[in-house]
């Protein structure tokens, strides 16, 4: 049976323009965030997921830039995922602190980088969501 969730995903630029993406085990690349806890809405879940994963507090979360329905496997689990994505600008660079990850988010990132607008229009590498550039 498929699991199926809602999740927030967040998209952080950086005072030079980049942009945070984390490495997956199944070698793609993809922005922060993930499921709703219960109870939780959208903009609670985009500020407890940045702070798990990446060690940061931001000021205004903003209006979403959309939402799209993506099924994937993990670690064995066909999952069924609503999620919707904000964009959030930051002043400065900010280190990656990823204390707050989970056990499942240990063993599925293998990397984390901010990449320039330029080097994302360039890889070969993929990168999810397909139209990132478009919400940069």
């Amino acid at each position: 049976m498929d699991e199926v969730r809602s999740a927030v995903r967040v998209i952080l630029v950086d005072g030079s323009g980049r942009t945070l993406l984390f490495r997956s085990v199944d070698d793609y690349w993809f922005t922060p965030g993930g499921g709703l806890d219960e109870g939780e809405d959208l903009e609670a879940a985009a500020r407890r997921e940045v702070l798990e994963e990446v060690g940061l507090e931001f000021g205004s979360l903003g209006e979403p830039l959309g939402s799209e329905q993506i099924e994937f496997v993990f670690e064995g689990r066909r999952i069924v995922q609503f999620q919707t994505y904000f964009r959030v600008r930051l002043e400065g660079f900010h280190e990656v602190l990823s204390a707050g990850f989970t056990e499942e988010e240990l063993r599925g990132v293998t990397a984390h980088r901010w990449w320039s607008r330029e080097e994302i229009s360039a890889t070969s590498e993929l990168i999810y969501p397909a139209h990132l550039l478009d919400w940069l």
